[in-house]
C-alpha cells in the first residue's frame, strides 16, 4: 500500500531533528510516499513574523490535501496552523514526542509564565492528535493520550565505526567525552559529584563545548580532573573521541522530566561506550545495559578494570545489539506510524 506522508520538521536544514527526520524520511520512503518540510526563520518584527506565518501556512495547504498521514515532532505548538487544518481535513496526524515540558528542577519551572499559554496550547494538540509516539516506557507517565506508540529514538548516523580502544595503563586517568551544551538541566557539577565518589579511580572529563565549562567544576571531586576542549568540527570530534574511553550523558538528578538523550548515538556511533549519571530513566538506563553498550552509575562502586576490559572486548557485538534494537525498519514503520 503506497501511503502519502508529509513530514514537518521543526528546525532548519543544519538541525539535529532534521537529521533524524531525514533519516525517518528515507526509511518510509522504502514503501510509501513521503515529503519532508523543514522550518526557515520567520524573522522580522511580529507584524513580519505573522505574515510569513501565514503566507506558510497557505504554501502548505496542497501539501496537506495531498497526504494521508501527516508527522510532527514535539514541541508542536509551534505548528498549530497546520494541525488544526490537519485535524479539520481529517488527516491522520502522528506527533513524536520526544520532549516533556514545563521542564522542572527540583520541582521549580524553568520557563517564565508566559509559557502557560504555550503548554496548554500543546497539551490541546497533542490531544487532537491521532497517534503519540514516545521514545521509551519513561514517557509513559508523563504523556496522556489515548493511543501510545513506543519507538526508540533512531540513529541518523551510522552506527559501528569501532575502533580498539586502549585500557589505561596503570595510574593513568580514565577519559571521559561530555559533548554538548552543558547547561542546568545536565546536571555536569552533580555528575562530577557522583564521580568523586568512585574514589580509588583517577578520571579526566573532558567537555566538547563552544562554552567554557562552570566555574568551581574542577574543585567539586580531588580525583576528577575538567579539560575544556571547545567545540570541534565532526571529523576533529571523531578523531578526538577515539582517544577516550567512555561518553558520558547526565541530566540534573532534580529534573521533573525523562528524557533520551540523542548524544547515545554520536557516542555509539563513534564506538564509545557510554556511562549515564542522573534523573533515573530505568528504560534508557536498561536499553544500554541489555545491549552493552553502557551503563547507569547507579549507588554501588563501579570495578573500573573489569568494566574497561568488558567494554572494550565487548563493544563490536554491543553496537550491533543496539542497532538491532535502535535502527528503523519499515516493519517497525507500519506497526508505529501507521
Amino acid at each position: 500500500m503506497n501511503r502519502r506522508v508529509l513530514i514537518i520538521c521543526n528546525s532548519s536544514e543544519t538541525g539535529t531533528f532534521f537529521n533524524l527526520l531525514s533519516t525517518l524520511k528515507g526509511a518510509l520512503a522504502v514503501n510509501n510516499s513521503v515529503e519532508l518540510l523543514f522550518q526557515q526563520d520567520l524573522g522580522g518584527n511580529r507584524i513580519v513574523r505573522l505574515a510569513r506565518l501565514i503566507a506558510r501556512e497557505v504554501k502548505r495547504i496542497p501539501k496537506l490535501l495531498w497526504c494521508d498521514t501527516i508527522v510532527f515532532h514535539s514541541v508542536v505548538w509551534v505548528q498549530f496552523p497546520s494541525i488544526i487544518l490537519s485535524y479539520l481535513l481529517l488527516r491522520r496526524i502522528v506527533v513524536i514526542h520526544w520532549d516533556v515540558y514545563p521542564i522542572t528542577i527540583d520541582g521549580k519551572p524553568l520557563s517564565g509564565s508566559s509559557r502557560k499559554l504555550y503548554e496548554r496550547l500543546e497539551r490541546f494538540l497533542v490531544g487532537i492528535s491521532t497517534r503519540i509516539v514516545i521514545p521509551s516506557e519513561d514517557f509513559v507517565a508523563f504523556v496522556r493520550h489515548h493511543d501510545l506508540s513506543i519507538m526508540p529514538l533512531w540513529p541518523s548516523v551510522a552506527l559501528g565505526r569501532v575502533s580498539g580502544r586502549a585500557v589505561p595503563a596503570e595510574g593513568q586517568p580514565i577519559r571521559l567525552a561530555f559533548v554538548g551544551q552543558a547547561g542546568l538541566t545536565r546536571g555536569l557539577p552533580q555528575a562530577v559529584a557522583r564521580l568523586g565518589r568512585e574514589a580509588s579511580s583517577c578520571f579526566e572529563l573532558h567537555i566538547f563545548s563552544p562554552k567554557p565549562p562552570e566555574e568551581g567544576l574542577s574543585d567539586i571531586a580531588p580525583n576528577l580532573r575538567v579539560v575544556p576542549r571547545g567545540y570541534l568540527g565532526r571529523s576533529e570530534l571523531l578523531a578526538a573521541l577515539d582517544e577516550m574511553n567512555f561518553g558520558l550523558i547526565s541530566l540534573h538528578p532534580g529534573m521533573g522530566q525523562p528524557g533520551f538523550p540523542s548524544k547515545t548515538f554520536d557516542y555509539v556511533a563513534a564506538g564509545l561506550p557510554v556511562i549515564y549519571t542522573g534523573r533515573p530513566l530505568p528504560a534508557f538506563a536498561a536499553l544500554l545495559e541489555r545491549t552493552g553498550v553502557g551503563f547507569a552509575l547507579g549507588e554501588a562502586a563501579v570495578d573500573w578494570p573489569t568494566t574497561l576490559q568488558k567494554t572494550r572486548s565487548g563493544m563490536p557485538e554491543a553496537v550491533r545489539a543496539f542497532a538491532a534494537e535502535t535502527e528503523l525498519d519499515p516493519k517497525t514503520l507500519d506497526r508505529v506510524i501507521f
